[in-house]
C-alpha cells in the first residue's frame, strides 16, 4: 500500500490523507504529519518536527512513572495474593 501511495503522489501530484497508527509508515510517507491523541491535535509539522515533539513522544511511546511512591496505582502490578498461612 505504501508503494501505491508514493506512486500516485509521484504520477499525479495529489495530496493524500493517511490515517495510520504505525508511526514508521507515517514518517516514511508524509511530508507533513498531524498527530491526534484522543481527538485532540497534539502535533503538526514535518516528520522531523513531529519526531522531536515531546507531547507526541509521551502519547505514543509512553511516559515513565515512578510507581515506588504508590505501587497500588501501577497498572502493570499484579494484585498481591495472601500466602496460604495468612488467609482470612
Amino acid at each position: 500500500m505504501s508503494r501505491f501511495i508514493l506512486d500516485v503522489n509521484d504520477e499525479f501530484g495529489t495530496t493524500s490523507v493517511l490515517i495510520e497508527q504505525d508511526m514508521g509508515v507515517v514518517m516514511d510517507l508524509a511530508d507533513r504529519v498531524v498527530v491526534m491523541d484522543y481527538g485532540r491535535k497534539i502535533g503538526d509539522g514535518t516528520p522531523d518536527e513531529t519526531r522531536a515533539n515531546q507531547e507526541v513522544i509521551d502519547a505514543y511511546l509512553g511516559v515513565a512513572h515512578d510507581w515506588a511512591d504508590d505501587p497500588a496505582q501501577d497498572p502493570n502490578a499484579c494484585p498481591r495474593a495472601d500466602p496460604p498461612n495468612e488467609r482470612r
